[in-house]
């Protein structure tokens, strides 16, 4: 029998737009179209450091909130006060989350299935509520943590077991599924990508060229984080079509290196940054007025290009490193006396 109630559990659902979970957002729209009723349950967890940061926004809490933004949408939040140990965040997820399930199905009645976007955590809470309700659950999985090797030991465990209870495994990239099949021998994985938001569908959203004389250009639009692999998208284009003006690479979208990409982008002909303007490259006999250490950025590239940077333990901690070796080497070359004075010669 086809299933026509489906609650989706995102492991993070922030915003509801971009990076923040829009693509959840815009597969639960693709559902409702097609005739499912369907709805998001958002469990969240906050710790006092989070707190202490201004990074908990107001009216968070254990109280139930429903809001609609096309699609229902049940949050509830969870304080973390344990210590960092083993299974302590999948735990507390998948508490909340059984919790907010049994709220919304007092409210709207069970569902016929679960979908859990990302074994850790949704995947744990939907394993959760299969063992107490007996509703079954399809896993869809976007993480890169598994083509980087970050899973700790617990995660794989984890991630067994979500694997192992699932009705059908969902990767959202054929190389993802593939890698998935390799790493947990016996499951099975289909391909079925995020869709595109209703952004891609404005008149205006690609402009076509005026004419042939006009460059073609690749757009690249995602997340601008290390992990995502653009220095290396940068790179190949060089390598490509570098030496083409005909064509040309522009990149859009937000994240922590999305400053870093900028800058590298100026030392590459037809790579474009977006959105906002770049400092224009100098001309044939010009001075080069970019300041001291923009060379390394040159070695950045490479060292992206390698991933060194994508090992880093967040994205946060390597946008901080790329920006560290930045700072260390203009000051070598503006001000060496002052490195010296502060033991970083």
């Amino acid at each position: 029998m086809t299933a026509q109630h489906i609650v989706a559990i995102p492991s993070w659902y922030k915003s509801a737009r971009g990076s923040g979970g829009g693509y959840f957002r815009d597969q639960a729209l693709a559902l409702q179209q097609a005739g499912w009723r369907v709805a998001m349950l958002a469990p969240d967890l906050y710790t006092p450091r989070d707190l202490r940061r201004g990074e908990v926004a107001a009216g968070r809490g254990r109280a139930v909130r429903v809001e609609d933004d096309g699609v229902p949408t049940w949050r509830r939040d969870a304080l973390v006060m344990v210590p960092r140990l083993p299974y302590r965040n999948a735990a507390i997820f998948a508490w909340c989350g059984v919790n907010l399930f049994a709220r919304y199905v007092r409210a709207n009645g069970a569902p016929d299935l679960v979908q859990a976007h990302g074994a850790l955590n949704a995947g744990v809470a939907a394993w959760a509520i299969r063992r107490r309700r007996g509703i079954p659950y399809i896993l869809t999985e976007h993480s890169t943590a598994f083509a980087q090797g970050r899973l700790r030991w617990w995660e794989r465990d984890l991630v067994r077991r979500v694997i192992g209870d699932a009705r059908h495994c969902l990767a959202v990239s054929p190389q993802l599924a593939a890698l998935l099949s390799r790493q947990y021998p016996g499951s099975r994985w289909e391909y079925l990508p995020n869709p595109l938001g209703e952004a891609f569908l404005a008149a205006d959203a690609v402009p076509t060229r005026q004419s042939p004389a006009d460059p073609f250009v690749f757009v690249s639009v995602a997340r601008l984080s290390p992990e995502k692999g653009h220095a290396r998208l940068i790179d190949a284009f060089a390598d490509a079509f570098g030496s083409d003006p005909g064509t040309r690479l522009r990149l859009a979208g937000e994240g922590p290196i999305r400053d870093i990409l900028g800058r590298l982008a100026e030392f590459y002909v037809g790579v474009e940054a977006t959105p906002g303007p770049r400092p224009c490259r100098p001309q044939e006999g010009e001075p080069d007025a970019r300041g001291p250490g923009d060379a390394l950025i040159c070695r950045f590239a490479l060292d992206l290009r390698n991933g060194a940077f994508e090992t880093c333990p967040s994205q946060e901690g390597a946008a901080r490193a790329i920006l560290w070796r930045l700072t260390i080497a203009r000051l070598r070359a503006a001000n060496p006396q002052f490195l010296a004075a502060n033991g970083f010669d």
